[in-house]
């Protein structure tokens, strides 16, 4: 056994978290490019893997991957933020990191981040995100280039004729300098145990998709800097645990609960301006160009579909944090977040 797991919980540096929904495939591989890195690391880690209502016994093959693998197994699919959530719980480092089981380190990219973070004796990064790297090690968004969190910013991001009056697209490309965002990726989120401890986790609101947005957007950012720190890397496959259609409409109604917990007022100039854009692409749709047709479909599409979530569903509770029964699911999603086979 590595000594370095033996390590009081004081002397612990890093929690690794990891959560598999039935990709044991990728989760294995994961494990294995964290064991073959590890040799390199110049701090003590535990990895916490939960383990989201697997349809198959995992366990033995994971910890053949790592013998002291803190393992968790939830009966139930808790979703994404909860699971991180409950793996936060059982972790004992001084930071966490949130990594997707669909991911591989290929650098010293933990031992550069960790130095960052160390370096940083004010402590006012409290959260950090690296370069995400598709499998053909093509450059993968990897942030939000916006810190203030207004409907102008994101509208700029997302109408065509604003993002071309603003030309905002350069701002969402590869950076070589490391700079302040206004979230990052939840394929990796690096963060001090504080910030978990004072700002309560994911908001179990949440089922999945946007949990990291609204952390970091309504809660992390108000106290810290959240910082893209393009001088590490990893790849990230992305999407593996279900098919594409019924993931982009749970966004979809995700990103609406995203700018409900915002409030009201933001809720339902965000409902406008998303509908100011279903018109624009009714209009463009005649002349838009046939490669480009079936994503401008599916932007309708979706839409419509998220219709008696925005309009009913959403604000049947309250926006404060952890306020609904149950996480906002989509039914058409349900047999895929649930099947049990």
């Amino acid at each position: 056994m590595n000594p370095k797991y033996l390590l009081l919980s004081s002397d612990m540096q890093l929690s690794i978290i990891i959560i598999n929904f039935n990709t044991p495939e990728y989760t294995i591989g994961c494990l294995n490019s964290i064991k073959l890195h590890a040799q390199r690391f110049n701090f003590s880690y535990e990895i916490v893997l939960i383990d989201n209502a697997p349809k198959q016994d995992n366990k033995a093959q994971f910890e053949s991957c790592v013998p002291s693998l803190n393992y968790i197994k939830s009966d139930l699919n808790i979703g994404f933020g909860r699971a991180n959530n409950l793996g936060m719980e059982a972790a004992i480092g001084k930071y966490f990191l949130l990594l997707n089981s669909d991911t591989i380190l290929i650098d010293d990219s933990l031992n550069n981040c960790i130095s960052y973070m160390e370096q940083d004796k004010e402590e006012k990064t409290g959260l950090l995100g690296c370069k995400l790297l598709n499998e053909d090690l093509s450059y993968q968004h990897s942030f939000y280039p916006f810190v203030q969190n207004t409907l102008l910013n994101y509208f700029k991001g997302n109408n065509p004729l604003l993002s071309k009056i603003y030309n905002t697209n350069r701002l969402f490309k590869e950076s070589s300098e490391t700079i302040k965002v206004g979230d990052v990726s939840g394929a990796f989120m690096l963060l001090r145990r504080s910030v978990f401890q004072s700002l309560n986790g994911f908001d179990p609101d949440f089922f999945l998709y946007c949990e990291e947005t609204e952390w970091c957007r309504n809660r992390i950012g108000k106290h810290y800097d959240i910082v893209y720190y393009p001088h590490s890397q990893i790849v990230h496959f992305g999407g593996k645990s279900a098919p594409r259609e019924p993931m982009l409409v749970q966004s979809a109604i995700s990103e609406y609960l995203f700018w409900y917990k915002c409030g009201m007022s933001k809720y339902l100039l965000f409902i406008f301006f998303n509908s100011v854009n279903l018109l624009y692409f009714f209009l463009q749709y005649p002349f838009t160009k046939s490669q480009n047709k079936a994503s401008v479909f599916g932007f309708i599409r979706r839409y419509f579909k998220a219709v008696p979530y925005w309009l009913f569903n959403i604000p049947a509770y309250k926006n404060k944090f952890s306020a609904r029964k149950e996480a906002l699911i989509y039914e058409g999603a349900r047999a895929i977040f649930f099947d049990k086979q």
